[in-house]
């Protein structure tokens, strides 16, 4: 029975394990590649201000879908670039406020939630994706990471962890071959 749980642990620590590099593969990809690149059409950012307070939090890691910005309606909340104004060259996720057809093309015009007045129009060419999901946990990771015990519980410690059973590890290896001989 004891070797049973084992194995679900060990299956389930792999499982995690893929999970964690995959999205780490994800995420470094898309922040090496310039013009933020998407995989399968999905993007993933991290939302560094209050200003979509309370759907989104400083901190909260989103994943962003590609779409026609035909499917945009007032309420949707988007990722884009902007071009101009204070928002120049940042990327920005803001909720749909108003959009308009002007020459064939929509504009589009958003507002952070908290935010007093609205972002300089956003066109077609502007927009990165339809904000689609939160991810709770890596939002918490984030959130966890921005404190210096944070980083020491996430990244220091694990690492001690990894260190000390691969030198264990080490050890016992070599004193396996000295038996030998």
């Amino acid at each position: 029975m004891k070797k049973v749980i084992k194995n679900i642990f060990n299956v389930f620590k792999i499982i995690i394990l893929v999970l964690l590099i995959l999205f780490a593969i994800f995420t470094v990809y898309q922040k090496v590649f310039p013009n933020n690149p998407s995989v399968f059409g999905f993007r993933t950012y991290s939302i560094i201000t209050k200003s979509m307070e309370p759907v989104l939090y400083k901190g909260d890691v989103i994943l962003v879908q590609e779409r026609s910005t035909d499917s945009y309606k007032v309420g949707d909340i988007i990722t884009f670039k902007g071009s101009s104004g204070d928002l120049k060259g940042k990327i920005v996720t803001h909720k749909i406020v108003g959009i308009k057809l002007e020459n064939g093309r929509n504009i589009f015009y958003t507002k952070g939630i908290q935010n007093i007045s609205e972002d300089p129009a956003v066109y077609e060419n502007e927009i990165l994706g339809k904000y689609i999901y939160k991810f709770k946990f890596f939002s918490l990771i984030e959130k966890i990471m921005d404190t210096k015990i944070g980083f020491v519980l996430i990244i220091i410690i694990p690492l001690g962890y990894i260190y000390f059973y691969e030198i264990r590890d080490i050890i016992k290896d070599v004193k396996k071959i000295k038996n030998k001989e």
